[in-house]
């Protein structure tokens, strides 16, 4: 990366570097190994070959839905950790960087917040039992990322041709189908049965107590109602974000949005 010498004593053993992640990536079965060489790797060598790709992969894999839930929560600030590295490392070089590369940080951006946040939203929305705490960690973690102010708008949307218009990425049509979903209660009520269940030892053919079932109904919609508010509030301070960009000569004009793509979900 340019300037990174001055700054990196590690620049210098870039070569040693990068055969000892690739070597121990290949048994970084655990997740805290995994998360471990993520910390401790220079940008640089996470981002050389395919080493972008297989650290994605591995990502994904971790944040798989029959993982543990605090799997998945480390997995998200996992996700959130390389965003805000390659979103970084475009604001403090900007124009420096090669077109290569600066391609791979946007793809790194785009893949996670596509293959991670977008596909977690989206089981919810499609009445997957997600651990309520998982949900909301990667709601208010993209949140958060949207808010820094040297996070670029133009990672949420995709050129779609010509007509310099934008269509929105997977990641904004989920937030915007979650604000719309009508039962989005119903995973959230088999989740806590699913934790009750546990906590009390009772087999899945044992029916629960009346007051105890009516309990976790009306928690379920809280948490419902607490999720999809989160997920407006979120919708909201994106498009903000989005109109309110600079146009800068030869970019995407931000302002020239499909929103119709985005909402089409909610008015279904």
């Amino acid at each position: 990366l340019p300037g990174i010498e001055a700054v990196s004593p590690l620049a210098g053993h870039t070569p040693l570097i990068r055969e000892a992640f690739e070597d121990m990536l290949e048994f970084a079965e655990e997740f805290v190994i995994f998360r471990s060489l993520v910390f401790v790797t220079p940008l640089s060598v996470l981002l050389l070959n395919n080493n972008a790709l297989r650290v994605l992969d591995k990502l994904v894999e971790f944040h798989d839905p029959m993982s543990e839930a605090s799997i998945r929560l480390s997995a998200n600030r996992v996700g959130q950790y390389l965003i805000l590295r390659s979103v970084q490392c475009l604001t403090r070089w900007r124009g420096q960087l090669s077109v290569d590369l600066e391609a791979t940080l946007r793809a790194v951006v785009g893949e996670i917040l596509d293959r991670v946040v977008a596909s977690l939203i989206e089981e919810l929305v499609e009445g997957k039992p997600v651990p309520y705490i998982v949900a909301l960690s990667c709601l208010t973690l993209l949140r958060k990322l949207v808010e820094r102010e040297d996070f670029c708008p133009s990672a949420l949307l995709v050129p779609r041709g010509a007509k310099d218009t934008a269509r929105p990425v997977r990641v904004l049509v989920a937030l915007a189908a979650m604000v719309g979903a009508r039962e989005l209660e119903k995973p959230m009520k088999e989740c806590l049965e699913r934790s009750e269940r546990l906590h009390a030892n009772i087999d899945e053919d044992q029916d629960l107590v009346l007051a105890r079932t009516r309990r976790i109904r009306e928690e379920a919609q809280r948490r419902a109602d607490v999720a999809r508010c989160t997920a407006a509030v979120l919708l909201q301070v994106v498009i903000r974000r989005i109109l309110a960009a600079p146009r800068r000569p030869g970019r995407l004009k931000l302002g020239t949005v499909d929103w119709k793509s985005v909402f089409e979900s909610v008015v279904q």
